[in-house]
């Protein structure tokens, strides 16, 4: 019990609570620690990293308990969840981490690629896409395809992805791109979004020949990532393809992370329940 009251003494250094607030807040924590399955201590530790991102009470407990969820159901270690959700959540600044996990586990459940894969990969490539106006669910997509297709883990596609939008920002990239009747600009004459370049460059990629197939790979995928660049413009162009059917999925999860840990304290009980 001291350590405990330690703990929530050392968080509310931050948060400044009275002693009422304190109590209910360390309530809060006991709750998360039951749900999850987790030691109160690494709970704490949880919510302090929170609390000292400068986090109300109400956000403390939310992103507390929704990291704990995805080190459960992700493989993460409880210290990685809150570094990714932290990075993806400073990338996409409208989503809450609520959303962030249940989309990751939407992808999970239909599709040939980790929650902790997903986590990795958007964690490396968030603020990137955000330049190039890619947001989070279409993010995902891109992700599940050159997961499904390479299985080469998230920080590799990550990497992979950011490579390909840094270098499709390139004023000579952008130059063949015109060349071959892609617009760059909308009517306002403002930067398009880099995936729909990509998905209007994926309709003529079969017209075109195959040194301008080896230039535009080269160019955007680079030598090493130019596989990895044919794939994604194949499942772009491919209305049934991983890339759409993950919208659609993305589009609709509501709350599979939370149902996901449910199903494993039931599992957990029928366990403890059979060795007795």
């Amino acid at each position: 019990m001291k350590n405990i009251n330690k703990q929530l003494a050392e968080i509310n250094i931050t948060l400044k609570l009275g002693n009422k607030n304190l109590v209910k807040f360390g309530d809060e924590l006991f709750k998360i620690a039951k749900s999850t399955n987790q030691g109160f201590n690494n709970v704490a530790q949880a919510a302090m990293e929170f609390s000292k991102q400068g986090l109300g009470v109400k956000e403390t407990v939310r992103r507390t308990r929704d990291a704990l969820i995805l080190t459960r159901i992700s493989g993460l270690n409880t210290k990685e969840s809150i570094k990714q959700l932290t990075n993806i959540i400073n990338s996409f600044k409208k989503l809450n981490t609520t959303k962030i996990i249940n989309k990751l586990s939407a992808v999970d459940a239909k599709f040939a690629v980790s929650t902790k894969d997903l986590a990795n990969a958007v964690a490396r490539v968030g603020n990137s896409a955000q330049d190039v106006k890619v947001n989070f669910d279409k993010l995902l997509g891109l992700i599940a395809i050159v997961q499904e297709k390479t299985g080469r883990g998230g920080k590799i596609t990550g990497n992979a992805i950011k490579t390909m939008l840094i270098r499709l920002q390139r004023p000579e990239i952008l130059t063949n791109l015109r060349r071959m009747g892609i617009s760059i600009y909308d009517p306002d004459n403002n930067p398009r979004p880099v995936i729909d370049i990509l998905i209007d460059l994926a309709k003529v990629y079969s017209t075109l020949t195959e040194q301008n197939k080896m230039v535009v790979g080269a160019g955007i995928g680079g030598i090493y990532q130019i596989n990895t660049f044919r794939a994604i413009l194949l499942d772009l162009n491919d209305p049934n393809g991983i890339y759409y059917r993950s919208l659609k999925t993305i589009e609709n999860a509501r709350d599979e992370a939370g149902k996901i840990s449910q199903g494993i304290n039931s599992t957990l009980k029928k366990i403890k329940k059979h060795k007795k």
